[in-house]
């Protein structure tokens, strides 16, 4: 009798809290990781809470439809990670 194959990792294994942290502080909201990862809200929810993340207000979400905010707030998270001992010199760049 032969036993079965271990069992593959699925889609939302794959997709880790780091990963998904790293994308809100830049600027996503949960919604569009929602779509993006093809997790359940609550979910992404989990995973951020469980790297650690600092979640927005409702009030800074909303801001966020604005172009510029969404830059200024990205920019400013870079700020604060660096000078808390990380390393955001090697995420990507976007806009002007």
């Amino acid at each position: 009798m032969n036993s079965p194959p271990p069992p593959t990792a699925s889609h939302s294994d794959q997709v880790t809290a780091r990963a998904l942290s790293e994308q809100y502080d830049a600027g996503a909201t949960v919604d569009e990781l929602v779509a993006s990862s093809g997790l359940s809200y609550g979910t992404v929810l989990n995973r951020l809470r469980k790297a650690g993340t600092v979640m927005r207000t409702s009030w800074q979400t909303r801001r966020l439809r604005d172009g510029q905010a969404r830059r200024n707030l990205a920019a400013r998270l870079r700020r604060l990670y660096d000078e808390q001992g990380g390393r955001s010199r090697s995420w990507p760049r976007r806009g002007p």
